[in-house]
C-alpha cells in the first residue's frame, strides 16, 4: 500500500514537469524520475525479501507446543423435534425494553434487492481476464485463471522446522509478488472477501497440488496468507500440517490455539486429538496484520447456476429459484454469528423468483396483511427438521441456503423470513434470541407482543410457531430477557 502511494504522489509530480521544464531539461528529469522509481521498487522489493528471509530462519529454530484450546459451541437450544402450534387466546406479552448485542458494521444491500424490481434477475457471469499460460480452474462455476508462482512445485522433504524453513525460502525465490497481484485482482472482480481470498488460494492448491502433497499445501496457503496481509500460521499434529487463521469473528467448531489475545483457529481437515498440543511458533509474519472477515459484503459476483425448488402453500405449489454456485460457497464458511446471515443478501436469481411467484398473492395488501401471508408462507411452507436430524450437527444457513435445502430449523426460517419481509416490505428487521429460540421482529406499530429497540416498537414474528399471526410470542419464550441481534441490511 505504501509503495502504490509512493508511487502516485511521483506520478503526480511528473505529470506537472512537463509543463514546469523546458523540454530537455524535462526529459532528463524523467528519466532520473524512472530511474529512481526503478530502485524505489528494487528496494522495496528487497526489503519484503529480507523480512522472507528472515523469517525463513527464526521457522528453522523457534518452535514450541501449544495447548489446542476446544472449540467455542453455539448455544445449545433444546429445540422442539416438531414445531409447537399457536392456540389462539395464550397470554400475550407486553413491550418490554431488551439488551442488545453488537451488531455488524453497517452494509447496504439495497442496489442488489432493488435490482430485482428492475428486471435483472440473473447473476452475470464474472469477467475474468485470462492468464497466458495459466490453466484455468472451476471456482465454484466460474473458470479462474492465476499466474502460477514459478517453481512452486518443489517438494517439501518433511514436516521438521528446518525443512519448512527451507520450503518457505523457495517460495520466497518464486514470482509470488505477481501471484497475490493477481489474487487480489480475482478477488477484487468477483467481489470477494477476505474468506473468498483464502478460498481461492485452496482451490488453486487443490488443483495444481497432487493428493499426496498436503503439507506442501498448508505451508503454501500459509505463505500466501501472509504475503496478503492476513494472520496465518503453520501447526503441526504429529507428522501432518494444519493451517492455523485468526478470524475478526467468533468461529464455532473449530479447535483453536492462542497467541497472545489473537486466536488462531485451525482450519485444515486433521486436528490435533483432544489433548494433544499443537506445535508453532509465537511471532506473526511481520506484513500478517489483518484478521479474515467472514461478512458478506457483496454477493459475490459468480457464474450463475439456477435450481429450482417446489414448495406447498394452501393447495398452491410455489416454485422458488437459488443459485447453487453460491450455496456451495457459503457451505465452505465455517460457523460463526447468526447476524452474519442475517445480514447476507439473496441472490438476484433467488429474489426474482420470489417476486415472481409471490407478487400476486401479496397484491393490494397492507403492511399487515403482508407480513401475515409472509409468515404463514414460511410456517407452513417450508419443512422444519432439526440440525441434528438433518446433518447431525449445527449448522446455520445462509438465505440461499435454506432455500435449496429440504428442511430448516427456527433459525434458518428467521433468517430467510427477514429477507423476505425486507423484499416485499421494506421494513427493517431483528433477530431476537431466546435461551431456546431463535425469532424475528418486524418494525411495524400494531397491537401484540413486540420489544422496544433503540425507542421503536417491533413487533414479534415467528417463522417456526405453526399457525401464530405477527405479533405472537411463542409460548415459554420471554421477551423481556431476550438478546436482539441487530444488522443492516
Amino acid at each position: 500500500m505504501k509503495q502504490r502511494i509512493y508511487l502516485f504522489i511521483l506520478a503526480l509530480l511528473l505529470c506537472g514537469l512537463h509543463k514546469a521544464f523546458p523540454q530537455g531539461n524535462a526529459d532528463d528529469f524523467i528519466g532520473r524520475f524512472y530511474a529512481g522509481s526503478q530502485q524505489f521498487r528494487s528496494g522495496f522489493t528487497s526489503y519484503v525479501d529480507s523480512i522472507n528471509l528472515e523469517f525463513a530462519e527464526y521457522l528453522a529454530r523457534n518452535w514450541e507446543l501449544f495447548n489446542v484450546e476446544a472449540p467455542n459451541m453455539r448455544p445449545q437450544r433444546p429445540t422442539p423435534q416438531e414445531m409447537p402450534v399457536y392456540i389462539p387466546g395464550e397470554e400475550e406479552q407486553l413491550p418490554v425494553d431488551t439488551p442488545a448485542i453488537s451488531a455488524p458494521e453497517p452494509e447496504d444491500t439495497a442496489a442488489i434487492e432493488a435490482a430485482v424490481t428492475t428486471g435483472k434477475n440473473d447473476i452475470q457471469a464474472a469477467s475474468v481476464e485470462k492468464n497466458t499460460g495459466a490453466p484455468a480452474m472451476a471456482f465454484f462455476g466460474t473458470p479462474v485463471r492465476i499466474s502460477p508462482p514459478g517453481d512452486y512445485e518443489t517438494k517439501l522433504p518433511g514436516t521438521g522446522e528446518k525443512q519448512i524453513a527451507g520450503y518457505w525460502t523457495k517460495l520466497a525465490k518464486t514470482n509470488y509478488k505477481a501471484f497475490i497481484d493477481d489474487l487480489n485482482r480475482k478477488k477484487n472482480t468477483l467481489e470477494l472477501g477476505s474468506w473468498g481470498l483464502y478460498r481461492l488460494i485452496c482451490e488453486w492448491a487443490d488443483t495444481h497440488f497432487g493428493p499426496n502433497r498436503q503439507n506442501e499445501k498448508v505451508v503454501f496457503t500459509v505463505y500466501m496468507l501472509n504475503q496478503a496481509g492476513y494472520k496465518a500460521k503453520i501447526g503441526r499434529v504429529k507428522d501432518s500440517l494444519v493451517v492455523m487463521m485468526a478470524f475478526r469473528n467468533t468461529i464455532y467448531g473449530k479447535a483453536y490455539v492462542r497467541f497472545g489475545d489473537d486466536s488462531y483457529y485451525i482450519l485444515s481437515e486433521h486436528t490435533a486429538a483432544e489433548g494433544m498440543p499443537v506445535a508453532s511458533y509465537k511471532l506473526d509474519y511481520g506484513r500478517a496484520v489483518s484478521y479474515v472477515d467472514l461478512h458478506v459484503r457483496a454477493l459475490p459476483k459468480l457464474a450463475g447456476n439456477t435450481r429450482t425448488v417446489k414448495r406447498t402453500y394452501k393447495d398452491k405449489v410455489y416454485t422458488l429459484s437459488y443459485d447453487n454456485n453460491l450455496v456451495d460457497y457459503y457451505n465452505t464458511f465455517p460457523q460463526t454469528e447468526l447476524g452474519i446471515y442475517a445480514a447476507t443478501p439473496l441472490s438476484p436469481v433467488a429474489l426474482g423468483g420470489m417476486k415472481t411467484e409471490l407478487d400476486r398473492d401479496l397484491q393490494d395488501k397492507s403492511l399487515a396483511a403482508k407480513l401475515n401471508f409472509l409468515l404463514s408462507f414460511v410456517q407452513y411452507g417450508f419443512a422444519y427438521q432439526t440440525d441434528e436430524e438433518q446433518f447431525g450437527r449445527e449448522k446455520f444457513f445462509f438465505p440461499e441456503e435454506a432455500l435449496s435445502y429440504p428442511y430448516s430449523d427456527c433459525e434458518d426460517r428467521a433468517v430467510l423470513f427477514c429477507r423476505m419481509v425486507r423484499l416485499f416490505c421494506g421494513l427493517d428487521t431483528l433477530l431476537i434470541e431466546y435461551p431456546t429460540h431463535v425469532a424475528t421482529a418486524v418494525r411495524l406499530d400494531v397491537p401484540g407482543d413486540a420489544i422496544v429497540y433503540k425507542n421503536e416498537r417491533y413487533i414479534v414474528c415467528d417463522p417456526t410457531y405453526i399457525g401464530a399471526p405477527i405479533a405472537r410470542t411463542m409460548k415459554g419464550c420471554n421477551n423481556a430477557t431476550a438478546k436482539i441481534i441487530a444488522y443492516n441490511f
